[in-house]
């Protein structure tokens, strides 16, 4: 028997691949570009619902990507990647994750409930209408690791908590950038590290929201490259909560600094 090849070829992909896409079942209102979870089967086809990265079940499990709408009790078509444009990025970096929300939505940064977090995607271009790539096939799949409830202590004796390191760049105005916490934490240590050379006198302290954390740190005759570390942390207040900030206030004009803060991670 002689084999007849055809001379046709499958066109490249360059929004999404056609070729690779599968049929599946709807279990409930799906739109556009959502993502869904393999859930059960019906008959040859998989049945789906929409994925959420804060639900126990629906968290895990194989995802997809809708390629157009459709409703329950339907058959639909699902894709394993897909650029998508028309995404308002202009707040992120080029080479930013996208992530799983909830109820099948796709966000810039983990829930902070999540109970697995899935990285699927990557920022393409920083814009109002901008681009984004989903690829669900080389998307992480795993426990929120940066949560402390996840973390197992190897003995007794050792703490179970999750260390967290935030730094903050103080520069010679003084002025640095607060920080947002997704999760609460508890203050270790803090010392900052002299990056400019000045003559006058400064202190800086850093706030919670609730107060200072610590006594102020003294600048005066403080060369670069030096390092001043606090000497004593209040007993209570060393606590920030989740949508809380991590804030620094500067007094004087010598405080160009790097500031890092240790901190245990509650959950």
């Amino acid at each position: 028997m002689q084999l007849i090849q055809s001379r046709r070829k499958t066109p490249p992909s360059i929004d999404y691949p056609y070729t690779a896409a599968a049929k599946v079942w709807s279990l409930t209102d799906i739109e556009v570009n959502q993502i869904v979870v393999t859930t059960s089967v019906r008959g040859h086809y998989p049945a789906v619902q929409l994925a959420d990265s804060t639900d126990p079940q629906l968290s895990r499990g194989r995802l997809m990507i809708a390629k157009h709408a459709c409703g329950p009790e339907q058959y639909c078509v699902t894709l394993p990647w897909r650029k998508i444009s028309g995404v308002d990025t202009s707040k992120r970096k080029v080479g930013d994750s996208v992530y799983l929300g909830s109820k099948g939505n796709i966000v810039f940064s983990p829930p902070k409930n999540a109970v697995f977090v899935r990285q699927i995607g990557t920022v393409l271009s920083s814009d109002v209408e901008g681009t984004i790539i989903l690829d669900v096939t080389s998307e992480s799949d795993h426990y929120n690791s940066m949560s402390a409830a996840h973390v197992q202590p190897a003995q007794a004796q050792t703490v179970g908590a999750l260390p967290v390191m935030f730094r903050f760049d103080v520069d010679l105005s003084g002025k640095a950038n607060k920080i947002n916490l997704d999760f609460p934490v508890n203050i270790i240590d803090v010392w900052a590290v002299k990056t400019e050379k000045t003559s006058k006198t400064g202190t800086i302290t850093v706030a919670n929201g609730k107060g200072d954390l610590f006594s102020p740190l003294s600048f005066t005759g403080v060369d670069v490259g030096d390092i001043v570390r606090v000497t004593k942390l209040p007993t209570d207040g060393r606590r920030s909560v989740a949508g809380g900030q991590l804030s620094v206030l500067t007094s004087g004009k010598n405080t160009a600094c790097q500031i890092y803060i240790l901190a245990e991670r509650e959950r």
